[in-house]
């Protein structure tokens, strides 16, 4: 290129697209001002090659060497692990408190309470072993008792059904995302290079891996061809326009069937590591079993003490050897009172003769209240109780802490990525007025050249 006016006219032709290509960009900036998964653009504007003369080097205008993305790869990277971490802790609070609240502690439908009635009811007929209202109040109350025990296991079972329903929407969620991820890289593969990158669609992929996130642990590489390879906990799961698949299937687990995460392919079992998925599992397999079973170790140790103090007893008509509750129970699931007593209320034994007024079985059973029967007899039946709610109160304040403490975190990181990708509305109008100035200058030098050029004409 030689200099002078026809060189003149593409300096500032070149200026002119620049700026005005830089004007789009601003403009769509401004466009997705709100939009929060946007990461904002910046047009790298270089100098052309410049030209070699005797008497020096000669610049040749300026030229758009492309679009990027204003992103940070290590926020991204420590906002997905909170992510992570916060969908563990943020689905664990939520269910917790729920099965909190329907445990109902204190209140005068918890079982707490009703067990306090059931055993005052045995002192109340020690006091009148005669009484029929003494003797119906007992059955009613034992009625209560053992109904509110079978509730808190259907429910706690039911909890159970629905996180299996939840794990399969979240498998599905999972798979969802990983065939996005791997047809946006197919797309992204075949519609840009390292210059010419397709901004919007990186964005979307982004977005799909902070989602992929919450639900589990997540690890990511970018290739040199700028797709993006996946792994959930170990093994890949995206890779390049390639995904694999997860699935569930169901087995049997003490007797009731439950879902289970599984590669697509090998049928092997998942491990995801962290996310939501991480605590639907600790909820599901650890503490409602183990609520649970305690729960059933209450019900038959009930049922084993009362009913060896009740059998030995005697009726009112002499009748002896009378079940309580019902021996067949196996747990909370199927407490209940015998048909004996369910049928008639003067089998209800007083005392260990059939002499009027005979009231020292009641008071035995009275008696067991506070006797240490439970945990490897170190705490009463009432003792036992409350360390179940109280082990349920602490693992629910330990995930109510932790997720607020996970909120504010992911909150603090957030606020950093949207520092460097989120866009400011000033500063894009900054960068609007010096665009358009820029581009004003361009074509005043376009009008000078060609003022210029038409005098030379003339003078021909």
């Amino acid at each position: 290129m030689s200099i002078g006016l026809n060189s003149l006219l593409e300096f500032a032709r070149r200026a002119m697209h620049a700026h005005q290509f830089g004007l789009n960009i601003v403009g769509n900036n401004i466009a997705n001002a709100n939009r929060p998964d946007y990461s904002r653009q910046r047009v790298d504007i270089v100098p052309s090659y410049p030209v070699q003369f005797p008497q020096g080097s000669v610049g040749t205008g300026i030229e758009v060497k492309g679009v990027y993305r204003m992103r940070d790869t290590f926020i991204d990277f420590k906002l997905r692990q909170e992510y992570s971490l916060l969908g563990r802790w943020t689905y664990r609070e939520n269910v917790l408190s729920q099965i909190e609240t329907m445990i109902n502690e204190p209140s005068e439908s918890g079982l707490g309470y009703l067990m306090t009635q059931f055993w005052n009811s045995w002192q109340d007929l020690a006091n009148e072993p005669e009484s029929g209202a003494a003797r119906s109040a007992l059955r009613h109350n034992a009625e209560l008792l053992t109904e509110r025990f079978q509730y808190l296991n259907s429910t706690l079972r039911s909890y159970q059904d629905s996180m299996d329903d939840d794990l399969v929407a979240n498998v599905d969620a999972i798979n969802n995302l990983l065939e996005q991820i791997a047809d946006l890289n197919q797309k992204i593969m075949t519609t840009g290079d390292k210059n010419n990158l397709p901004n919007d669609l990186l964005d979307m992929r982004d977005n799909y891996i902070d989602e992929l996130a919450k639900l589990a642990d997540v690890e990511y590489s970018l290739t040199d061809r700028e797709t993006m390879t996946v792994s959930i906990h170990g093994r890949t799961v995206v890779d390049g326009s390639e995904a694999t698949y997860l699935d569930t299937e169901t087995r049997i687990v003490d007797d009731w069937p439950r879902k289970y995460i599984v590669w697509k392919d090998t049928r092997e079992e998942v491990s995801v590591g962290d996310g939501s998925i991480k605590g639907l599992l600790e909820i599901r397999d650890e503490i409602i079993p183990d609520m649970i079973e305690k729960l059933d170790n209450l019900a038959l140790a009930l049922v084993e003490q009362i009913n060896a103090v009740h059998k030995a007893g005697y009726t009112q008509e002499g009748r002896t050897n009378i079940r309580f509750f019902n021996e067949s129970t196996t747990g909370a699931s199927d407490f209940e009172l015998s048909t004996d007593i369910q049928d008639d209320l003067n089998l209800i034994a007083t005392g260990y003769s059939d002499a009027p007024g005979d009231n020292s079985v009641v008071l035995a059973i009275a008696g067991l209240r506070d006797q240490l029967l439970m945990a490897d007899e170190t705490q009463t039946f009432e003792q036992y109780y409350n360390g179940i709610v109280s082990d349920l109160g602490l693992v629910t304040q330990e995930a109510k802490f932790a997720k607020e403490t996970q909120d504010r975190v992911a909150l603090h990181i957030e606020n950093q990525r949207q520092q460097t990708m989120g866009v400011s509305v000033d500063e894009e109008m900054v960068n609007l007025i010096k665009l358009q100035t820029a581009y004003q200058a361009a074509t005043k030098v376009i009008t000078m050249a060609d003022e210029l050029i038409n005098t030379v004409l003339n003078m021909v």
